[in-house]
């Protein structure tokens, strides 16, 4: 896959790498398909403006940027709004497109810190194809390694306890379970619903909102609306190829809400 889908990975091949193949900006619509936003991150949220529509979000580092500038643009104009060295309106569209949503340029884009965008982009420009290229796969295999074996695991876990300071790693069980919470969070929630709990859940959550707990429709026992919004998964025995299957529509489910109108009571 590194070699065929992505473009290699200099470090392993050495000078069996060829820097002319070297396209960034087809290497960051692949990752982004699997939601690897390495330099810049895309996606779809509810207008803080008008909370009946959503719009794209441009950004990088967003838990760290809590208090900077804040653009509001269009796609159109956004390669004139954030200077970068590529041409950002165009990486929207094709990235939306591989969602299957096509973007308009009167459609809005919210852009954080639009100042730190240029400067990366500036650190970017400076570096070699070979050094962008071993960067962004690196980040690739650094997120994935979680979910390959041990000695893949510890590797990264050695890395994790010198920069960040951890020591351990989660119990593989816990984070096997939270892995297929998130990804398949409904069917997994109606495997525990019962009448009891049904009953007592609804008398407390009544009084304070009626989206805590879970969508009417796992109560019973139609499985139209649940089949329809996990239409898309087929699993196999095969656990990397699941998970990268996943990720992609993950990713992809996100920039199609982009067109999905907006209503208040859909979990």
């Amino acid at each position: 896959m590194i070699n065929k889908e992505l473009g290699g990975w200099p470090v392993l091949q050495g000078l069996a790498w060829n820097a002319s193949t070297f396209d960034f900006d087809r290497l960051m619509l692949k990752l982004s398909q699997y939601n690897n936003y390495i330099f810049y991150t895309v996606n779809t949220g509810v207008d803080e403006t008008n909370s009946s529509i959503r719009n794209i979000h441009y950004f990088t580092m967003q838990n760290q940027l809590d208090f900077v500038e804040i653009v509001r643009t269009t796609v159109g104009n956004l390669s004139h709004t954030i200077s970068v060295s590529f041409d950002s309106s165009n990486y929207i569209r094709r990235l939306c497109l591989l969602a299957n949503v096509s973007v308009m340029d009167k459609d809005i884009v919210i852009v954080t810190a639009p100042k730190l965008l240029h400067g990366i982009s500036s650190i970017i420009d400076r570096q070699s194809p070979r050094t962008i290229q071993n960067y962004m796969i690196w980040h690739f295999m650094m997120n994935r390694a979680w979910n390959m074996p041990n000695r893949f695991r510890n590797i990264v876990q050695q890395f994790t306890r010198i920069f960040h300071g951890t020591s351990t790693e989660e119990s593989r069980t816990i984070t096997c379970a939270n892995y297929v919470n998130t990804i398949m969070n409904l069917p997994v929630s109606k495997l525990y619903i019962d009448e009891h709990s049904h009953k007592d859940a609804r008398k407390e959550a009544q009084a304070i909102t009626a989206k805590l707990g879970y969508p009417d429709y796992l109560e019973g026992d139609d499985m139209t609306k649940l089949d329809k919004a996990y239409a898309e998964y087929n699993f196999n025995l095969s656990y990397m190829p699941n998970v990268l299957s996943a990720i992609q529509l993950h990713s992809k489910a996100n920039l199609q809400m982009l067109r999905y109108p907006i209503d208040s009571k859909e979990w």
